[in-house]
């Protein structure tokens, strides 16, 4: 397993997008700080195999995070998108499978 390095762009009226690439095997992301941001949504945009959405608290201790109905998103597959129900500080991607060339894309926002 190797933790893969994320890309964070701040964008127009305080939106954060931040995006993992070429996720393979059991990697999971670099773990972002998403506290501020009130609403996000994840997408699983290009790649083969499933991706588990975690959050925490503590940067230490992980637990699979929900959509908005109460589902676990513990497997996203390619093109899933999903609105994130809680708000931990910390937030990454781990795949859940075999999985090559993956992307994950996850976007805070806190305007409505």
């Amino acid at each position: 397993m190797a933790t893969r390095d994320v890309t964070v762009e701040i964008k127009n009226q305080g939106v954060m997008v931040a995006t993992w690439a070429d996720l393979d095997g059991t990697d999971d992301g670099k773990p972002v700080i998403f506290g501020f941001y009130n609403d996000k949504t994840v997408q699983f945009t290009s790649g083969a195999g499933t991706v588990t959405i975690q959050g925490s608290n503590d940067g230490t201790n992980w637990s699979t995070l929900n959509d908005v109905n109460g589902v676990d998103l513990s497997a996203l597959a390619t093109g899933s998108m999903a609105t994130i129900a809680e708000a931990p500080l910390y937030v990454r991607p781990v795949v859940a499978g075999p999985a090559t060339n993956g992307k994950v894309i996850i976007v805070g926002s806190t305007v409505r």
